[in-house]
């Protein structure tokens, strides 16, 4: 067991974690990227223009903070990178998500919410496979993405939020177990290539 966790500090950690910078570069653009595309393409600017500079702002500035905490891997020691790495990253899960979830509250649903689930959804999907080397953190990020939408959607007045929150929901416990299993499958995966032992 001392012998699995020195391994685990000094070879398998720094090589996720260099796994995970790799990987991430694109997600950090995604959120800013599809807000702007999102907001501009329903022109939703001209409802609450001083709401969508400041989250736009906001989530550009995590993406570029991201961005240098990625490509700065090697200049921070494994066990932090990861701590900053997951601050970062459910920091900007719970502002996506907030902003939509609040969104949704303002407006009901409509062409701007409509987008947001459907970025939501394969936002989340893509990075369950970025986060899949730690799995708390995956769970923890699906979870922060998705509970705010489902919980607002419960609460429209229509009945019709329901539909979209169960299947949210489901989507979500599929989610789930693809998470676990990718987590089980990339450190068989550096295992059986000789890396863990």
């Amino acid at each position: 067991m001392i012998l699995v966790r020195k391994n685990y500090q000094t070879v398998l950690l720094p090589r996720a974690v260099h796994d995970l910078a790799n990987s991430s570069y694109a997600g950090s653009v995604i959120y800013p990227a599809l807000f702007f595309a999102i907001i501009y393409t329903t022109a939703y600017q001209y409802r609450h223009p001083g709401l969508t500079i400041a989250c736009l702002t906001i989530l550009a500035t995590l993406s570029i903070v991201r961005i240098a905490i990625s490509y700065n891997v090697v200049k921070i020691t494994p066990v932090a990178w990861v701590r900053w790495f997951s601050v970062l990253t459910i920091l900007v899960a719970g502002i996506w998500s907030g902003i939509w979830a609040f969104v949704l509250y303002l407006d009901g649903l409509n062409n701007t919410t409509l987008l947001a689930i459907v970025a939501m959804t394969g936002i989340t999907s893509a990075g369950i496979g970025t986060l899949s080397p730690l799995l708390k953190l995956s769970y923890t990020y699906l979870f922060v993405m998705v509970l705010p939408m489902i919980y607002v959607l419960v609460q429209q007045p229509d009945g019709v939020g329901n539909a979209y929150a169960i299947l949210v929901a489901c989507g979500t416990m599929f989610l789930l177990y693809v998470s676990t299993r990718m987590n089980a499958q990339y450190w068989n995966w550096k295992m059986v290539n000789g890396r863990f032992l």
